[in-house]
């Protein structure tokens, strides 16, 4: 018995609209050579680009405080 797709399409939808919900998305433009960079770690970890930028920021986070040092390299 196959499940009705008009079930699968709400579920998704569902989905979609929980995970919009608690993500925001950011579009960024990066120079050449770092976009460059993230692919080599990704190819490198058997990870999406997505997942390398995730991890990098996260660090960024954990490891700085950005509200009291400010930011760096804010020209490029």
């Amino acid at each position: 018995m196959s499940a009705d797709p008009r079930e699968i399409i709400s579920g998704n939808a569902a989905r979609v609209a929980k995970h919009r919900a608690t993500h925001a998305r950011l579009d960024v433009s990066l120079p050449v050579h770092i976009s460059s960079t993230i692919d080599e770690l990704a190819e490198m970890s058997g990870a999406s680009r997505a997942v390398v930028v995730r991890c990098m920021l996260r660090f960024a986070l954990t490891n700085r405080d950005w509200k009291r040092l400010g930011l760096i390299w804010t020209g490029e």
